[in-house]
């Protein structure tokens, strides 16, 4: 377990990863978790790590809200959020009651068949900008929230099956990350899930996240919005590939 009088070069490990990992999420508008959670649980017991990764996506994603709020499709992210943010409590019910590795393994499933389809283009049944499409996806991704913090894909797979210019879908995402990971975090700290050592490494966190983050921003030029796609679809095969691994 880290302490305070931890090696420096330990903590050095720590604010590098979260750096690199705000730099992937403020790219892409996700997978900071994904970086950060490999390292942090080989250093942190995965309840420390997951209270350490929402406390910082968490803070960073509703101090960014000023920043990308203006290029987010609201009328996207808007009903998909509210959807989300009632759902999430059926996830923190279910997790005392189903097997959330095996949940976690389906999902990954469903996210690496889903990304391959992103990649060669498929036509999804379904869309994110309709109304049952909405909220569907986002009631799976609140569910998963509270379920063992794997939310993210469905929206993101929800997302990036339209044709939507990538400044405004990484908004969008960043914008419904926000405001539903604050949503979890306050129903868990209302149930006593936040505690201990998790507070202290988030609020340390904080800050290499969100300048990771800012310059990750910052490089979604025009000139670079052709990878976009590419980069996420990538992420998103590794969070299924991280999702497949025994934890």
């Amino acid at each position: 377990m880290i302490s305070a009088t931890a090696p420096l070069s330990l903590w050095v490990t720590l604010v590098v990863t979260t750096v690199l990992a705000g730099l992937g999420r403020g790219f892409t508008g996700f997978g900071g978790a994904l970086i950060m959670a490999p390292v942090f649980m080989t250093f942190m017991d995965p309840v420390t790590a997951t209270i350490t990764i929402l406390i910082v996506n968490t803070v960073v994603g509703l101090a960014n809200l000023r920043e990308v709020g203006a290029e987010t499709e609201w009328t996207i992210a808007k009903p998909l959020s509210i959807a989300g943010c009632i759902a999430s409590p059926i996830g923190l019910w279910l997790v005392t009651s189903v097997d959330v590795d095996l949940v976690r393994r389906i999902v990954a499933l469903i996210v690496l068949a889903a990304s391959f389809g992103l990649a060669l283009r498929w036509k999804f049944p379904f869309s994110i900008r309709g109304r049952i499409g909405n909220a569907v996806l986002g009631a799976t991704s609140g569910s998963l929230f509270g379920l063992g913090g794997v939310g993210g894909p469905p929206v993101i797979i929800g997302m990036l099956a339209e044709n939507l210019p990538a400044r405004v879908t990484r908004a969008t995402l960043l914008t419904y990350f926000a405001i539903v990971q604050t949503c979890t975090l306050f129903l868990m700290a209302l149930e006593g899930g936040v505690a201990g050592e998790g507070i202290t490494y988030g609020l340390a966190m904080i800050i290499p996240y969100y300048f990771g983050s800012a310059l990750g921003l910052r490089l979604l030029t025009p000139e670079r919005a052709p990878l976009f796609r590419s980069a996420s679809i990538v992420v998103l095969v590794a969070v299924a590939a991280y999702g497949l691994l025994p934890h």
